[in-house]
């Protein structure tokens, strides 16, 4: 629900460097667009996200 809330918002989008051009070992490339990254947050272990 947090994830959909995320992206549903439109307010809050991942950055173009954090988009997934490659991934290694896999034959056929996905066709849709992918997202990997941190969230910024205070503490020093920031949340990844896929």
């Amino acid at each position: 629900m947090f994830v959909y809330f995320l992206f549903s918002s439109g307010t809050i989008g991942a950055p173009e460097t954090d988009t997934i051009k490659f991934l290694p070992g896999l034959q056929k490339q996905p066709n849709f667009k992918q997202y990997s990254g941190y969230f910024n947050v205070a503490d020093n272990k920031p949340p990844h996200y896929w």
